[in-house]
């Protein structure tokens, strides 16, 4: 009787417990994807940013001379090209979106990104384009892990052209490059070259994920 009424007892206080509210999901692909959101503020500018990281994307090199520069040269590059999002709230509320471009690269190679409209999307097979300053926060002469070079670019994107990526059932996109290196500086290929990709199944949910938590508020 006594274990009877006991259970009976635990029963009511889980029904009659309140349940807490379920915080935004962060980071909730790290242990699955490698991917997460980062966090930061600034309070001299009274900024807040959102910024995903870890989102590597499928890429290979292509355009004039691309198969040349992989045949030929010592070692075939291996590029690691990463499209991540960020929002950045303002002091006064509104808010930006971009994507972050980042390229690793090594085997002595490097790649800079061309200013102007450089980030080329097809969905579904409609294209439309992304404009950048260029390349920011690069370093083409360094050997960690295996890597020796780092190329970054940023694009801003509308809330309107993020909702059109995230509901396109495939997903394409070139970047061009104003220049390749491959080997010494004399090697330089100022011809045009291109990274070209396509989202896969994680990519794109960790985009749709982004937009959920972080813009549908």
């Amino acid at each position: 009787m006594k274990n009877y009424l006991f259970a009976i007892t635990c029963i009511a206080l889980l029904i009659l417990t309140p349940v807490k509210a379920q915080k935004k999901k962060q980071n909730i692909f790290k242990e699955l994807f490698g991917v997460s959101v980062q966090e930061t503020s600034d309070k001299f500018d009274g900024t807040t940013t959102y910024q995903m990281e870890g989102n590597r994307v499928f890429s290979q090199l292509s355009g004039t001379n691309a198969l040349g520069n992989l045949i030929f040269g010592t070692d075939a590059p291996t590029f690691k090209t990463f499209l991540n999002l960020e929002k950045q709230v303002l002091k006064n509320g509104a808010y930006e979106l971009a994507i972050l471009f980042k390229v690793e690269a090594d085997n002595e190679q490097f790649a800079k990104v061309m200013e102007g409209e450089s980030l080329i999307f097809l969905l579904d097979y409609e294209r439309f384009d992304l404009t950048t300053k260029g390349s920011y926060n690069s370093d083409f002469d360094i050997d960690i892990g295996g890597v020796s070079s780092v190329t970054n670019a940023r694009y801003a994107i509308s809330e309107d052209q993020l909702e059109k990526i995230n509901s396109s059932d495939k997903v394409e996109f070139r970047i061009i490059l104003d220049s390749y290196q491959s080997g010494a500086a004399e090697g330089r290929d100022k011809n045009e070259q291109y990274l070209d990709g396509e989202f896969n199944k994680k990519n794109k949910r960790v985009w749709n994920e982004f937009e959920v938590d972080y813009l549908n508020d």
